[in-house]
């Protein structure tokens, strides 16, 4: 793990969580929601607007809706989209699922604190527990795994995990990660913000 704190942390915190699908990033947030954050997810922002569209939310669909509208609204439109739903929080937040440099760019622009974790896990790993989560948009076979894996790089998502802040591996179980990521959170994160606030 490589942590670099960003200077003058404001009093509210705001995270972003990136990886490949299936690194580990909902179990993150959720362990941040543990400590009183507030979590946002991009990709159920997306799902929420293919489902309103009056289509279900598979992984084809998902991807059809970003493409669509990044072409008529502009590149950054989901970080929009997700930075209306939280602007207003009076709550620490965690935004789940930011997978393009001008995400985090915007988010960036809008809180000069954020501060971007990347998951990083093994594509034998990423496929098994796609898999075994059973969701709408999990693929069915290694070919529409490695599809998906080829649209998030050209997104840009390796551009995002190396401006990551910090770096966390989960190639173990999910019990040891749970483990690692509180440590860091209540070892850290959490002495770190209350030194700030003293």
């Amino acid at each position: 793990m490589i942590a670099l704190w960003v200077t003058h942390m404001t009093q509210k915190l705001f995270f972003g969580i990136t990886g490949k699908p299936g690194s580990g990033k909902t179990i993150a947030a959720k362990c941040l929601e543990k400590h009183g954050f507030r979590k946002v997810s991009m990709g159920d922002i997306i799902r929420k607007h293919v489902e309103l569209a009056g289509l279900p939310p598979t992984s084809k669909n998902c991807n059809s809706f970003v493409s669509k509208v990044r072409k008529e609204k502009g590149v950054n439109i989901i970080a929009k989209l997700t930075w209306e739903e939280i602007k207003e929080l009076n709550s620490d937040v965690v935004i789940d699922g930011i997978r393009a440099p001008i995400e985090v760019a915007t988010f960036s622009d809008s809180n000069p604190d954020f501060l971007l974790i990347s998951i990083k896990t093994s594509a034998k790993n990423r496929f098994e527990r796609l898999v075994e989560r059973g969701r709408a948009d999990a693929p069915k076979t290694v070919e529409e795994f490695e599809l998906r894996d080829e649209i998030e790089m050209d997104l840009g998502i390796a551009e995002v995990i190396e401006k990551a802040n910090v770096v966390f591996e989960n190639n173990g179980s999910i019990k040891e990660f749970n483990a690692s990521f509180n440590e860091w959170i209540i070892s850290d994160l959490l002495n770190h913000n209350n030194n700030k606030k003293k």
